[in-house]
């Protein structure tokens, strides 16, 4: 596990002056020049007994969960024998896994609450409002995954099997798709999730922004990470817009004209026939027209 204890030292926000010099080294890398392996190696060597985590709060969290899905992309990459490319997609599938229970519970819940009144539900049931909101948990998982991605992509000293533990057209994990095909199934499978999600609360700047997301360049491993994490995401989200399966795992119909019907029924367009309405004349106005006819 020497590329785990690596990044482990690396991470840490207190790793001593040494420190400087390893980011001096990964800004050789980025533009090519001879690579000073020795200095890097006395730096990480002098953090040895330096904590790993010495910041507390919500960096702490994001520190131990940087740890945790790290750890997880090695065992798959060098325990399991996957390599370094398909570690990535099975530390990312496991993860995208484990959160489905807490999505799933956070839907059933915020149909709930939008069914009957908050303190009912409270004196009631035991339901309360931020249960619903357990999704953004998620979020600092992706951020935990582009900076381990982004850490080895610059300093391969880390992890050299980095550089060749890719598989099909793509072997360097840290350079991009020489090919340009991941970009592309990256961007078709975002843009159906953006299109499978409703843009109603999004204003007209923001959908002009969006329109460059699809074009970024991204390395070869951040592209990986997001197909097979965006890919999941668009099977649970299209599970959850079927009734057959919201009724099989508990979750309540959406109220007609709610935020969360909007967002999670499929949008139907009804087209309107034509219709040619012809007006019948009266009785009235038989007898006016005879009398005037007479």
């Amino acid at each position: 596990m020497k590329c785990l204890e690596a990044n482990r030292r690396l991470f840490s926000s207190q790793i001593g002056d040494q420190s400087d010099s390893i980011f001096k080294q990964a800004d050789y890398f980025a533009q090519g020049q001879s690579i000073d392996t020795e200095t890097i190696s006395q730096a990480a060597s002098s953090a040895k007994e330096i904590p790993y985590v010495s910041t507390y709060g919500f960096w702490e969290y994001v520190a131990y969960l940087d740890d945790t899905f790290y750890g997880m992309w090695i065992t798959a990459a060098e325990n399991l024998g996957m390599g370094m490319g398909l570690g990535l997609i099975a530390s990312s599938l496991l993860t995208k896994a484990v959160f489905t229970p807490i999505i799933i519970y956070s839907n059933r819940e915020a149909a709930k609450i939008e069914r009957q009144k908050m303190k009912f539900l409270r004196r009631q049931h035991g339901v309360y409002p931020l249960i619903s909101m357990l999704n953004v948990f998620q979020m600092p998982v992706h951020l935990v995954y582009i900076s381990m991605i982004n850490r080895l992509s610059f300093n391969y000293d880390l992890c050299p099997s980095i550089l060749t533990d890719g598989f099909l057209w793509f072997r360097d994990l840290s350079a991009p798709d020489p090919y340009g095909i991941l970009p592309l199934i990256g961007g078709l499978i975002s843009l159906l999730n953006i299109l499978s999600t409703s843009t109603t609360s999004m204003t007209p700047t923001m959908r002009k922004i969006r329109r460059y997301v699809y074009f970024l360049p991204l390395i070869s491993a951040f592209n990986l990470y997001w197909i097979s994490s965006s890919l999941i995401h668009l099977v649970i989200l299209n599970l959850f817009r079927n009734v057959k399966f919201r009724n099989f795992i508990g979750i309540p119909e959406y109220l007609p004209g709610t935020k969360l019907e909007r967002l999670n029924m499929k949008q139907s367009v009804e087209v309107l026939k034509p219709k040619i309405f012809t007006t019948q004349p009266s009785t009235k106005d038989k007898a006016i027209k005879a009398q005037q006819e007479s």
